[in-house]
This record gives structure tokens, C-alpha cells and sequence, in this order.
């Protein structure tokens, strides 16, 4: 039987776990920046309001590079840094697509699958029908899989669950195993992480997805352009974006935009290099954490108080709650647009703070960074 422990993420959280699987044992943490750590954005997708089955906005804040990428950099990098075998394969058949899962099973191994997060992912964001999602196939039992996540060991259904990895618009049916060795290079790993995160806030390989995108988001909630949150969203459709904005800081990242995980790994990483910097650092990111978390309470004031916990269960596991958020989504909206207004205008200010804040401790970290 495979081991499982619950985290906060699911792609650290999936690392951790096949890691543990061949008795290494790791951090959540150290998975987050080994695997490059985090990043500072703010997304916006347009399209989404023309195809998205459920009422959203297309918005989150971006926690941690290579949130979105389809091409397994997360776990190719993170495992080419501690010098772990890789095994992928892919298939465009569905024949093919099973052996391949299946190889990787009657191996003794647990398999990464990658799936659309459809029916698959905790979530009523509108990340739940778009990007990509991966899960660790631990077993095959007649026509039912047993996979897991950052959450739970779920069941589904073998055709469904086909169905989910066919869905995938690029790199369809991938999987991977993965074969450790009896020695890892954490040092080189924990540099090759930290140059990553540094070397992004620098120069951001995609500006939406670090600093330059935040300093957008900050621009749009009380802008006039075609992004803009007065133009997209009036009156009680700025919930949509409220929502969406809370999840991401919240919920699936261990809370905080995943600062305070971030933060953990700095300390790991300042008592294996013995870089006591790196500790000074960790702190100042715990303190943004908690001030990202305020942030998020402030989108979701004490009038969203259940709709915020309904989130919160649904994300640690009660399906159940998906009825109840709908049910919540039907009531009244309690602002009138002159709230709405004040509200934008508050929110705009704090995420300007929050950016200042974020890039004076981003060029912390790149100072550090550079001299470890």
C-alpha cells in the first residue's frame, strides 16, 4: 500500500508522496522550491466568460511558477534537480494510454497521471474546466481507479477517468513513473530551486504570471479598459471575481498565496546550505502570507461568511458543499453599486500595498539568492 499524507497543494503535495513511496523523506516545502518556487501574478482569461459552464470570472492571482504549464516541467525539473529517473510516456490511443498506466502499476509504482481537473479537482473555480491536473494512480481495481491529490485517496470510475486524460488538449495520456536513487543532491537541488524563483522575479519568462501581471491586476479592479473590473463585472457580478481571487490565495495553496510554505522551505534551505540570509528572508515572506490571507478576508467579508465556508469544506474534501455553493450563488447580492465602488477602491489600494510589498521582498530574495 502506498503511503499517503494530506498537503497543500497538489502538485507538491504529489511529489512529496512518490517521493515518500520510495522511503525518501522530504517537506512539502522543500517539493515547492526545489520545483522552482513561488511566483506573484494575476491572470486573466476572457474566453472563459463565453464557455464556462458555471458563472466565474476568469481571474485568479498566480501563487508559484509553472502554475499553468502542459508540459511537466513541474516534475521534470524538480526531479532532474535531485537526479531522479524519469520514466513518461504518452499515447494517443486509449488502448495504449491503459498499458502504459498499467506498466507503471504491475511495477510496483505509483503513476502520475496528467487529467483535466473535471470532476477530478476539489473546486467550483473556473480552473476546474480549464489548464491541466495531476493525480497519483495507486491502483486499478476492475473498472474503478484509486488516485490521489493533495486532498484525499478518491475513487472514480475507469471509463470517466479515461475520458478525463483524453480531454487533455496537449500531451495526451502522458504518465510518469519515477525511480530515486539511493543518493540525492539536495544541495544542488535547493540552489537550482532558488535561482529559479530569483531569476523570474528578474525577468519573468511570462509577465502575467509574476510582478508585472500583479501590477496589472492592481490597475484593472477600478480601471475603465476592456479588462477592466467596472466594465466586466458591475453591480453583483463583481462576486465572480471575489470568489475567484479568494480560492486562489486560499484555498490549494496552503493559504497566503503560499508564502508561508514558501517560507518553510527557506528555512530548510538556510539550515542545509548554512546561509542564515535565507532565514531573514523566510520571515519576511511569513509576514506577507498573513498579509495576503488578510487581503483574502477582505474579499470575502462577513456578508460571503458561508459562502466562504462552503469553499473551504468543498476544498478539504465535501463534494456536498458543490450544491450548497450553488444554492448560496442564487441569494441576493447585499451591495448596492455604491458599495460595490467602495469596495473596488479599498481592494485596489490594498493589492497596490501588497504589490509594493511583494516586490521589496522579491529583490530581497534576489540579493540572497545571488550570493548563495
Amino acid at each position: 500500500m502506498f503511503p499517503f499524507v494530506a498537503g497543500a497543494h497538489f502538485e507538491t503535495a504529489n511529489v512529496r508522496n512518490l517521493l515518500l513511496a520510495s522511503g525518501v523523506e522530504v517537506s512539502e516545502a522543500m517539493c515547492l522550491g526545489i520545483g522552482g518556487g513561488i511566483a506573484a501574478g494575476y491572470q486573466f482569461c476572457p474566453s472563459v466568460q463565453n464557455y464556462h459552464a458555471l458563472a466565474s470570472s476568469g481571474a485568479q492571482f498566480i501563487p508559484r511558477v509553472k502554475l499553468m504549464t502542459t508540459n511537466g516541467a513541474w516534475y521534470r525539473d524538480t526531479f532532474s534537480r535531485l537526479g531522479v529517473a524519469m520514466d513518461v510516456r504518452e499515447s494517443t490511443g486509449k488502448k495504449a494510454a491503459r498499458e502504459n498506466l498499467e506498466a507503471g502499476l504491475a511495477a510496483g509504482k505509483m503513476v502520475v497521471a496528467w487529467t483535466t481537473p473535471l470532476g477530478l479537482a476539489l473546486t467550483q473555480n473556473w480552473t476546474a474546466s480549464c489548464g491541466m491536473y495531476t493525480v497519483l494512480v495507486r491502483e486499478i481495481a476492475g473498472d474503478v481507479v484509486r488516485y490521489s491529490d493533495h486532498v484525499s485517496v478518491r475513487e472514480m470510475g475507469l471509463a470517466e477517468f479515461t475520458a478525463a486524460r483524453d480531454r487533455v488538449c496537449s500531451f495526451k495520456n502522458r504518465t510518469m513513473t519515477v525511480a530515486v536513487a539511493k543518493k540525492l543532491d539536495w544541495k544542488g537541488a535547493v540552489r537550482e530551486g532558488l535561482r529559479e524563483t530569483a531569476a523570474d522575479f528578474v525577468k519573468p519568462r511570462l509577465g502575467t504570471f509574476n510582478l508585472p501581471g500583479l501590477k496589472e491586476g492592481v490597475s484593472v479592479i477600478t480601471g475603465k479598459g476592456k479588462r477592466a473590473w467596472p466594465v466586466l463585472f458591475p453591480g453583483a457580478l463583481v462576486l465572480l471575481p471575489m470568489l475567484d481571487l479568494y480560492e486562489s490565495i486560499e484555498l490549494g495553496t496552503g493559504g497566503g498565496l503560499m508564502r508561508p510554505l514558501y517560507a518553510a522551505f527557506l528555512e530548510e534551505a538556510a539550515a542545509l546550505l548554512g546561509k542564515k540570509e535565507l532565514a531573514r528572508v523566510a520571515a519576511l515572506y511569513r509576514e506577507l502570507g498573513r498579509e495576503w490571507t488578510a487581503f483574502a478576508d477582505f474579499l470575502l467579508p462577513a456578508a460571503f461568511a458561508e459562502t466562504k465556508v462552503a469553499m473551504g469544506r468543498l476544498a478539504a474534501g465535501d463534494s456536498g458543499q458543490v450544491a450548497r455553493l450553488q444554492e448560496l450563488r442564487k441569494a441576493t447580492f447585499p451591495w448596492d453599486d455604491a458599495q460595490v465602488a467602495l469596495f473596488r477602491e479599498e481592494l485596489a489600494a490594498r493589492l497596490g500595498a501588497l504589490y509594493a510589498r511583494e516586490v521589496s521582498v522579491a529583490q530581497d530574495l534576489v540579493e540572497v539568492v545571488g550570493k548563495v
